[in-house]
């Protein structure tokens, strides 16, 4: 029951959050959720190993309560995050991929991002890279969040031009 309510008004809390975000901002939130939480759990581990007494210097203590504090956070939050994110994804974002068969039998995967809100033509930014994955969603939404902000700021400077 406690952690139905802990979902929902986090939910909430998100949401509230997430909307007051600037695009140019927005895109960025979800390499923080990254974070292994087992690498987590090692580092706590590791700062709890390396005591030799049982005394501690602030330093230590300090290190122990943020490991633990990031573990534990990290631990009960992140997939709730990630999924809440993913959501908003699919409401901003259509992405499309599509797979190339080059002549010596390589492929190539093409990455489309745009936003569901601007249906005008703009701009493309075509990049480059060996290492397919996360990345390539992740630059292709902030290429269409900074596209957005670039587009409004420039409306918003010719209007105080005239």
């Amino acid at each position: 029951m406690i952690e139905l309510h802990f979902q929902m008004l986090s939910t909430k809390l998100f949401e509230i959050k997430y909307k007051n975000l600037k695009d140019k901002y927005a895109f960025r939130i979800g390499d923080v959720f990254v974070e292994n939480v087992s690498d987590q759990r090692k580092k706590l581990t590791k700062s709890l190993t390396a005591l030799k007494s049982d005394s501690l210097s602030n330093a230590s203590a300090m290190t122990i309560c943020l490991n633990y504090l990031d573990y534990k956070t990290t631990s009960s939050i992140q997939s709730m995050v990630v999924n809440l994110l993913a959501l908003k994804d699919e409401q901003k974002y259509s992405v499309e991929s599509i797979d190339l068969k080059t002549k010596n039998g390589g492929t190539v995967t093409l990455t489309i991002t745009r936003s569901k809100t601007n249906n005008q033509p703009l701009p493309v930014i075509l990049t480059n890279n060996i290492y397919a994955g996360s990345y390539d969603k992740s630059f292709g939404k902030k290429s269409r969040s900074l596209q957005l902000y670039r587009s409004s700021s420039e409306h918003a400077w010719k209007a105080n031009k005239l």
